[in-house]
């Protein structure tokens, strides 16, 4: 593990892709016991069985849950982590259990050296069954991904209708026998020792890629976009990947908003646009008369020059619920919304978009939310946080306070004399000094974004100390796309 955190270092991982729980439990010991003691499940080489492995299995939920917290220990900025199962390797062509399998391997002599039909039977019920279980309920724990169903495909129930494990045929077969394992990782005649028995071929390891690469194209999270508004009125927007390139989307705008793949724009005379889908999408013009803009997943919301106050949720078209009047701001964060009204008296709202106001406190100048935090700055400059309900106690963050920026449990405060200040998990937690000379801050999931006094972007991915992304010049704002 340490290995793993030295050779990643504050790189964020895209896909943690792991493969753990057979040697936890011993499966090659299981096997090896099985060749040499005939019937291994019966009798007393059954109860020996059961006295080495019963402690093993007892013990391998803890030992998925100590991985998880020591991937967390080694603080790594880990996107998503995808747990492979195991491939059915006892089936031969007809899909039924092998009649036996390494005898090959001349661990034992004589009769039974081998492990038989009926143990086979036996193992699948008492490991391979329990095994496929605990990495399922170890998934959800953790919130890892299971990549499955290649095991269906060894055991003969793919689109072939063939089994494909150790007992099968050569031209079928993507398990290794003893007699493959040598050939392929020598030495020549080493069927007793060699290390590959049991274990995918090439072919194998081809199909299981072909899941893992499945579900990493349906499960990975697109990285966030990141918009810029130029100081000329140019609005450009990317794909997250640092390798992607700018795409013109508009001039004479005032304001850019980005959430998921939806984008929206407001011009400088106050008509709003929105585009679903590719940067490259058309725009489809939603309503005039917009001083400000706000998105979050389905919702829409807008503030219009007369400081009514409106959202929507769903189809561009979808309409309007109003929502309040004299607003200065409006923010969407999930099922909330909140409005800061001209006399500096905030109020949040959680639930549908009828939901009943609730004013949580005065004399704010801006505010932030994500998920269950609410994060403000008041017109002392003093910034305050608070996690749960909106009624919850505030946390104090920091005075000299010009801007506050959240996203799940990171806050950044812009101070008046354009220090970036960052911390991430609890509210007292400690801050840190990112940078100087900042004008404005943003934040989402594990991106960070500044615009410098000097009007050049940049963005950093992962730990706070990560290097930066030089973006673009002669910015005004920068946007990171929330989900």
């Amino acid at each position: 593990m340490d290995q793993l955190a030295d050779l990643v270092g504050d790189r964020p991982i895209d896909a943690l892709v792991l493969s753990a729980g057979g040697n936890d439990i011993g499966f090659g010991d299981i096997l090896r016991y099985c060749i040499i003691h005939m019937d291994c499940h019966q009798w007393i080489a059954g109860n020996g069985l059961r006295a080495k492995v019963n402690p093993l299995k007892a013990a391998l939920p803890g030992r998925y849950d100590a991985l998880n917290s020591r991937l967390k220990d080694l603080g790594l900025d880990i996107r998503s982590t995808y747990l492979m199962e195991y491939p059915d390797f006892i089936r031969g062509n007809s899909g039924n259990i092998c009649p036996a399998i390494l005898g090959e391997t001349n661990i034992g002599s004589g009769l039974g050296a081998d492990v038989s039909h009926g143990e086979l039977v036996y193992l699948e019920s008492y490991v391979q069954t329990p095994l496929k279980d605990m990495m399922q309920q170890a998934a959800e724990r953790h919130g890892w991904k299971l990549v499955t169903g290649y095991s269906n495909e060894f055991a003969g129930l793919g689109p072939d209708g063939i089994g494909h494990g150790i007992c099968a045929t050569p031209n079928t077969r993507w398990i290794n026998n003893a007699y493959d394992a040598a050939a392929m990782q020598g030495p020549e005649g080493s069927e007793s020792t060699t290390k590959g028995t049991a274990h995918p071929n090439k072919k194998g390891y081809e199909v299981m890629a072909s899941y893992l690469r499945n579900e990493l194209d349906a499960t990975m999270p697109a990285l966030p976009r990141v918009g810029v508004l130029k100081t000329n009125g140019e609005s450009f927007v990317k794909e997250g990947a640092s390798s992607s390139h700018w795409v013109f989307e508009s001039g004479e705008i005032k304001a850019l908003a980005l959430s998921g793949n939806r984008l929206g724009v407001l011009k400088q005379n106050g008509d709003f646009y929105l585009k679903e889908g590719s940067v490259t999408a058309l725009w489809e013009l939603v309503t005039g008369d917009v001083e400000s803009i706000a998105l979050s997943g389905r919702r829409i919301g807008i503030v219009k020059t007369d400081g009514e106050a409106y959202v929507k949720e769903g189809a561009w078209n979808a309409a309007w619920v109003w929502q309040s009047s004299d607003i200065k701001s409006l923010v969407l964060s999930g099922n909330r919304i909140g409005v800061l009204k001209q006399n500096g008296d905030f109020y949040l709202k959680e639930g549908s978009l009828e939901a009943t106001w609730n004013l949580v406190t005065g004399h704010v100048e801006s505010f932030a939310l994500s998920g269950t935090r609410i994060g403000i700055v008041k017109i002392t400059t003093e910034a305050y946080v608070k996690d749960g309900a909106w009624d919850a106690p505030w946390a104090w963050q920091s005075d000299d306070t010009k801007a506050i920026a959240l996203s799940g449990e990171r806050i950044g405060v812009l101070k008046q004399n354009g220090e970036f200040l960052l911390k991430e998990g609890s509210l007292q937690a400690a801050w840190h000094l990112i940078t100087g000379d900042v004008q404005s801050i943003s934040l989402s999931g594990r991106r960070i974004g500044i615009v410098k006094t000097d009007d050049a972007s940049y963005v950093k991915e992962g730990a706070p100390n990560a290097q930066w992304g030089w973006q673009n010049t002669g910015i005004s704002r920068q946007v990171l796309a929330t989900p």
